[in-house]
């Protein structure tokens, strides 16, 4: 995570330290039992976090807790959404050609 924007990258990183361990249990509880897909969910919120935050500041807490609790949240919404796609595409043909890959 370092680029050029000095003291921002490490404040980034710092964040994703101190609060990948919360995450991870939200997670936990927000995919029920999809222990696999913990990882990539809380991967795909820190890369929102370094998106959304790589030209200005980072939140300061407890703003920044929240921020990355709504992102993982929204990130855990379109993991079921596709889930769900997935599974209708499945049984439905004429969605195949969309959902499956």
């Amino acid at each position: 995570m370092h680029d050029g924007n000095g003291g921002r990258d490490g404040q980034l990183e710092a964040a994703c330290d101190a609060h990948r361990a919360a995450l991870e249990a939200h997670a936990r509880r927000l995919l029920r039992g999809r222990e696999p897909e913990v990882p990539d969910v809380v991967q795909e919120t820190f890369e929102r976090l370094v998106r959304r935050f790589r030209e200005e500041p980072p939140l300061k807490e407890p703003a920044c807790a929240l921020w990355l609790h709504t992102a993982l949240t929204n990130v855990c919404i379109s993991f079921w959404r596709k889930q769900l796609v997935r599974r209708r595409a499945a049984t439905d043909p004429t969605l195949q050609l969309v959902a499956m890959p």
